[in-house]
């Protein structure tokens, strides 16, 4: 039985690659540069961030990475907003795995304002619990890091209840404590969390 799901945006809920494809040739374009046939292949799993720096680094792009995705998602914003439709039957799909008690979650390459503003126009935003954006996880669809996150979130409510019953048999509180990667190289982030765990332990609470 399938208890959860993880679904890509751009070209498995909406309809969007297309716009993507074309918006990096039109952005190549605009700069008088033409476009590699595999440019659309290549963009498809990068982050944002990563999608500025191959144009930069592959194409001779002068503008920052900052500069490049302001200008990318200035170019699609607008069809994300008012036109890019559903797959189709997806809105069927997944009210059918919402009946059978699928937890569902979205890992996309797409930056979050995009991904809210199609997925609440075409009212999907109820079907899933969290969404996962490449750019705040910090790594593209070419590494695990977005999908190890949506299966934790997805798994998470289950694993909890078994940590809890076993515990509970020796009288000990437990409490679950989710870390990534960017938490523990950041040394603010890393403090917060230290004091996290101490307070816990310091009332008898299992991290």
């Amino acid at each position: 039985m399938i208890k959860g799901a993880i679904f890509d945006m751009d070209g498995t809920l909406i309809d969007s690659m297309p716009l993507w494809e074309d918006c990096g040739r039109a952005f190549l374009s605009a700069r008088g540069i033409t476009a590699r046939d595999d440019l659309g292949e290549t963009l498809k799993s990068l982050s944002m961030e990563q999608t500025a720096n191959y144009l930069r680094d592959a194409y001779g792009i002068s503008e920052t990475t900052s500069e490049i995705i302001e200008m990318i998602n200035g170019m699609v914003t607008d069809a994300y907003q008012r036109t890019i439709p559903l797959k189709r039957d997806i809105a069927a799909f997944l009210e059918r795995l919402r009946q059978a008690d699928v937890r569902m979650c979205v890992a996309t390459a797409t930056d979050r304002p995009l991904v809210e503003a199609a997925l609440g126009r075409l009212d999907l935003l109820p079907f899933f619990e969290r969404i996962f954006t490449c750019s705040e996880v910090g790594a593209g669809k070419d590494r695990p890091d977005i999908f190890e996150q949506a299966c934790a979130a997805l798994g998470q409510s289950e694993l909890m209840y078994v940590y809890d019953k076993c515990f509970s048999e020796y009288n000990h509180n437990v409490a679950q404590v989710l870390l990534t990667r960017d938490i523990i190289e950041d040394a603010r982030r890393k403090e917060n969390v230290t004091n996290t765990l101490s307070r816990l332990l310091s009332l008898s609470v299992i991290p």
